[in-house]
């Protein structure tokens, strides 16, 4: 019985690894000084997935939901407009679906200097 139920096991396990949506690459970098304020964030996902919310938060205030019109398709990558901001620590925290029904949910942070 064992020898049945150990492959049975890990084939699920990586099918699940292999499923997700990981993020990849975002503009700006997570962890990112910058001098200017970006005009925008990007996106870039290994698979395709569909996003539901963006938050901006600058150090300890009030999340601020950005704008996502446009970018709830399913897609790799995703171009989001910031309003106007100024100096200090901001963190992006995105949740979205991937393509193969998992919700999946992360977050970067970057500073202005």
């Amino acid at each position: 019985m064992k020898f049945l139920i150990s492959p049975l096991f890990f084939a699920l396990l990586s099918t699940a690894v292999l499923a997700h949506a990981p993020l990849t690459k975002t503009t700006p970098e997570n962890g990112a000084q910058l001098a200017d304020a970006p005009t925008e964030i990007v996106l870039h996902f290994a698979k395709r997935m569909r996003l539901t919310r963006v938050q901006l938060t600058l150090e300890n205030a009030t999340s601020v939901d950005l704008e996502i019109d446009g970018n709830q398709e399913f897609a790799t990558q995703f171009t989001i407009p910031l309003p106007t901001i100024g100096r200090g620590t901001y963190s992006v925290e995105w949740r979205g679906l991937a393509i193969d029904g998992h919700i999946m949910n992360e977050g970067i942070s970057f500073q202005v200097q």
